[in-house]
């Protein structure tokens, strides 16, 4: 499986230089334009300033100041293609880890997503959260001009979510679906099968409960698979067409943060599929590639 991965997006900084060519922006919710990609508080020599540790004053307005002043971090991730994605989140996370911002760039153009900046002298209310994104690590080709992006985020509490995003070059990037699976971290993950410019991804379903009735299920009440506005529990989506393929049998896997092997991860063998297209589509069973390991 061909993919490009940002390793420890978490913790490492990509090179920063200066933009040497223009960008169309799409119509999205944006802060102002730049002209070229920059990381955060730069020294005198051009390397980014290292996060300050900060830790905890037990004055919740001198540590939200803190957190504002913490500076940022961004990288990079080189897709096959032709697709760029630029994701910067903020230094200072404690628990939570996503992305304040992704800059998708093709041939055709450049998507930014971004939080919109407040109008003048008028503060933020602090009911408005702003939006947050997918720590973005890795992109397949999943046909001319169309690739899937897999990112994950998390909000503490031991949960997790990962995301996959299908794109297209449409004189520009252009979202064509989405997939989000949130579970507990301990099954956290996609499997992940991609031949040929094929890629499909696959829901791998929580073992069944033992004989003494126990699930390993950190928190059953949280997991939800979103696609696209369709909101579906974990008991909704046992009930989907799947299929059964044993763990160390797949071809390839997305479990983050740190690419468990997902034997390690409290997986049954039965994966919910969907093929990546014009949309993600649920795969009947029987009607994708058998998934093995790539040797």
């Amino acid at each position: 499986m061909r993919k490009w991965i940002v390793a420890g997006v978490l913790g490492a900084i990509a090179a920063c230089s200066p933009a040497s060519r223009s960008t169309r922006t799409a119509a999205v919710p944006a802060a102002p334009p730049t002209t070229g990609l920059r990381c955060a508080d730069p020294d005198a020599d051009g390397e980014p300033d290292p996060a300050p540790d900060l830790g905890s004053s037990g004055d919740p307005g001198a540590d939200q100041a803190d957190f504002d002043l913490a500076p940022a971090r961004q990288a990079e991730v080189e897709g096959p293609g032709g697709l760029r994605v630029v994701v910067r989140w903020h230094g200072l996370t404690g628990t939570t880890h996503v992305a304040d911002e992704l800059t998708f760039t093709t041939a055709g153009g450049t998507l930014r997503f971004a939080p919109p900046a407040p109008p003048p002298e008028t503060e933020a209310s602090n009911d408005e959260a702003p939006p947050e994104y997918p720590l973005i690590e890795q992109i397949l080709v999943a046909g001319p001009r169309r690739w899937v992006a897999l990112g994950w985020t998390s909000y503490g509490e031991g949960m997790q979510t990962e995301h996959a995003w299908l794109i297209e070059d449409r004189h520009g990037p252009k979202i064509l679906d989405r997939l989000a699976w949130t579970t507990d971290r301990s099954h956290g993950g996609f499997a992940v099968d991609s031949i040929a410019s094929h890629v499909r991804i696959g829901i791998p379903l929580p073992q069944p409960p033992d004989q003494d009735g126990e699930t390993g299920i950190h928190e059953g009440t949280g997991w939800e698979l979103v696609h696209g506005k369709q909101r579906l529990p974990r008991e909704d989506v046992a009930r989907l067409p799947s299929s059964d393929t044993h763990v160390m049998a797949l071809r390839g896997y997305y479990t983050p943060p740190f690419q468990t092997e997902p034997s390690l991860r409290h997986w049954s063998g039965t994966f919910v599929w969907f093929s990546a297209a014009a949309t993600f589509l649920l795969e009947a069973p029987g009607t994708g590639a058998r998934p093995s390991r790539r040797r």
